[in-house]
């Protein structure tokens, strides 16, 4: 591999992320891609977490916060000092498959798609797979096929940076738990080149327990705060039919998912039921 070929720049926000910290990074420099760079931003971390992002070489290039920020403006932050041309992201507790890189940015090179992400497996704690979540591949709008069902692993997303240009390229700094959602959802909402890849690009790691009421508060606050934001930009555009009917089916099968995870079974049935009553009137 030659540096004629497209620099990567690998985002990750670090805060207080030792315990898996070496095998996240070590699997970016484990690529079957070499032109790539790490741009690893500490988000004001009081672990070792610093000390081991400086023992990697010069293509990890360190940036320390001069306080910890959310997580929507610590991105935007390290977005800034990226010089890629292809934007992906990776978390401290994640790990990228060997391939990831090489065959993701031959596949956005080859469709000059504007965003691309692909399959995941979940791992636990222990690196041992939980599920592996397979999605078809498809090119093409992807808007209305995400409001109904969001199949986006962060972890394997890849953004063209041109998208910077037309300030798509950006986290909302006012959430604190959906900034990743609001980004993907904009930039398909606008572009109708988008890439689902088949092929499985990256571990996601799940650790035990489930969201605290707190976080679930925040998440259906800021759930509701991004839909009143499409609304009024779909109001303005008007690019998708039906919008309220399909923030409805979002909703619904988010709250029968979560419900089910949290194995709250009576109100995952209800969410069911809503949903099935859903799809008999419209559909």
């Amino acid at each position: 591999m030659t540096n004629s070929e497209p620099l990567v720049s690998v985002i990750m926000n670090c805060f207080n992320g030792e315990r898996f910290l070496n095998e996240a990074i070590d699997s970016v420099y484990s690529q079957t891609y070499d032109n790539w760079e790490i741009i690893f931003w500490d988000n004001a971390s009081t672990d070792r977490s610093s000390l081991i992002a400086k023992n990697y070489d010069k293509r990890l290039k360190y940036f320390l916060a001069v306080k910890n920020e959310p997580l929507g403006f610590a991105r935007n932050l390290a977005l800034n000092e990226a010089k890629g041309k292809y934007i992906s992201f990776l978390d401290c507790d994640d790990i990228y498959l060997p391939t990831r890189i090489k065959s993701q940015v031959a596949k956005m090179e080859s469709t000059q798609a504007a965003l691309s992400y692909g399959s995941w497996i979940q791992i636990n704690s222990k690196g041992e797979i939980i599920k592996k979540h397979k999605i078809k591949e498809f090119k093409g709008e992807c808007f209305l096929k995400l409001i109904q069902k969001y199949d986006v692993n962060f972890q394997t997303l890849m953004i063209n940076k041109e998208l910077i240009k037309s300030d798509l390229l950006t986290f909302d700094q006012k959430l604190s738990f959906s900034p990743d959602f609001k980004l993907v959802m904009t930039i398909a909402y606008f572009h109708s080149n988008l890439l689902v890849i088949s092929d499985y690009l990256a571990k996601y790691r799940v650790h035990s327990g489930a969201l605290s009421k707190s976080h679930k508060k925040t998440k259906i606050i800021e759930f509701e705060r991004t839909m009143k934001v499409f609304k009024e930009m779909n109001n303005k555009f008007n690019r998708v039919e039906n919008f309220e009917l399909l923030e409805k089916i979002f909703k619904y099968r988010m709250y029968f998912r979560d419900s089910f995870e949290e194995k709250n079974f009576l109100h995952a049935f209800l969410y069911g039921v809503k949903l099935m009553i859903l799809y008999l009137k419209n559909f």
